[in-house]
């Protein structure tokens, strides 16, 4: 609305000075910068959609996802090393990993141990360190890419590095007291689950959700999320999801 806005008032201009072709110009303008706007969107799909069938593909096929943790567990670099905050009641790998998770205080005993499910699921999430460099690094500009498990075990695996827990102790006290889904996007994970059910309930085309512009928890800057669910193998539940944060700036 506020470019159609702009528009008439420079045509209008135009039109005073004696430039009536300012019709045209204008509208093959606005034809430009939509097609450009519809490119970018389209970029910042086709990342988002290619690291989600990626971990799909490797739900659907765990003695695959299995293999892959072994090997890389080989190499240098992968692998978590895990550090239990005791004050924040949390777990979280070390600074310099190419990715930070963290292991939320309710997946936790009280000892301050991840249960056997979540064991597993921080290991099977190491492939991030792998694949997501390159993408952070190509296509559509990008803050940051994303895993989020399952409701039974919402861990969160994000790249670039940051004091994630930190961060969210700060700026959202309680968070570690309630389930990562209910306190932060409550509703989104129902949706999705209601979509499985009732194909026909899916309001577009893709399982990609896009979020209003909204503060960043880690850096404080104004984004649109762009969230992919993913399902388990027999497709009848949630299994998490991966995101993509943009900033408004390198959308405009």
């Amino acid at each position: 609305t506020l470019n159609l806005q702009l528009a008439k008032v420079l045509m209008d201009s135009l039109i005073a000075c004696g430039r009536y072709d300012a019709d045209g110009y204008l509208t093959r303008y606005i034809d430009m910068t939509a097609q450009r706007a519809n490119l970018m969107f389209n970029r910042t799909f086709d990342q988002v959609t290619g690291l989600a069938k990626l971990s799909q593909s490797l739900i659907d096929n765990p003695q695959l996802n299995q293999d892959l943790n072994k090997f890389l567990e080989q190499y240098p670099g992968f692998g978590d090393a895990m550090t239990y905050n005791r004050n924040a009641n949390w777990l979280q790998n070390a600074r310099g990993e190419p990715s930070v998770i963290s292991v939320w205080g309710y997946l936790l005993d009280g000892d301050g141990h991840m249960r056997a499910d979540v064991v597993e699921a921080v290991r099977n999430t190491q492939f991030f360190d792998l694949v997501v460099p390159s993408l952070m690094t190509s296509g559509q500009d990008k803050l940051q890419m994303y895993y989020v498990g399952p409701k039974e075990r919402p861990i969160m695996r994000t790249m670039p590095y940051s004091d994630q827990a930190q961060t969210f102790d700060q700026l959202y006290p309680g968070n570690n007291s309630q389930n990562w889904w209910d306190f932060f996007f409550p509703g989104v994970y129902e949706a999705w689950q209601s979509w499985l059910k009732d194909p026909s309930t899916r309001p577009v085309p893709t399982d990609i959700t896009v979020l209003s512009p909204y503060v960043d928890a880690i850096t404080g800057k104004l984004i649109v999320s762009y969230f992919h669910p993913l399902y388990t193998k027999s497709r009848d539940a949630v299994a998490g999801m991966v995101a993509m944060d943009v900033t408004l700036e390198q959308l405009t």
